[in-house]
């Protein structure tokens, strides 16, 4: 198997049967599969790395189990701060569109 995806699906059906250590082999190889597709940063990981580290702690894993949510952690992170960007941006546009928008509405007489 060589799409991400699948390989998270046969994972979770171990998971759901409590076969948590096939689980984690299979998460192992879906996590490295996808940060293939869209290198080791993105965060389209989360969910892989999540469900890892869900299971890492099921199997008593705690090292890897607080390395893969603490990964998470740090991609949620960064999206905030990409997130808090972009609104700051959007909320001075809207400032700037309200002021250009009450200026226009004053009548020409009181610029004058």
């Amino acid at each position: 198997m060589r799409n991400p995806a699948d390989v998270m699906e046969r994972a979770e059906l171990h998971e759901e049967k409590g076969n948590y250590a096939e689980a984690e082999r299979l998460y192992k190889k879906a996590l490295s599969l996808k940060c293939k597709e869209v290198g080791a940063q993105a965060y389209d990981l989360v969910p892989f790395l999540y469900n890892l580290g869900m299971t890492q702690y099921v199997n008593d894993n705690f090292d890897d189990a607080l390395i893969s949510l603490n990964r998470v952690l740090t991609l949620l992170t960064s999206q905030q701060e990409e997130i808090n960007a972009e609104i700051k941006e959007i909320r001075n546009l809207l400032c700037d569109l309200t002021h250009e928008a009450e200026q226009a509405s004053v009548p020409m007489a009181a610029n004058a």
